[in-house]
């Protein structure tokens, strides 16, 4: 069995599309593609950003400006 790393930990979030409906938006990679994911959802037109589950504690502060 794999032991459960850190970089096994999910970051979530949720936001609202452009139709209004909110979505989960789950990660398990590092920071700089988190980042780039959110930027193109933002461009599709989602808003309203919270952070449901940061374990790795990264510092999403900056998604609650989008």
């Amino acid at each position: 069995m794999k032991e459960i790393t850190e970089d096994d930990i999910p970051t979530i979030l949720e936001c609202k599309d452009d139709k209004g409906k909110l979505i989960s938006l789950w990660f398990d990679e590092r920071l700089p593609y988190i980042k780039n994911n959110i930027m193109y959802y933002v461009e599709s037109g989602c808003t309203d950003f919270s952070v449901v589950k940061n374990e790795r504690h990264y510092d999403l502060s900056w998604v609650k400006e989008l």
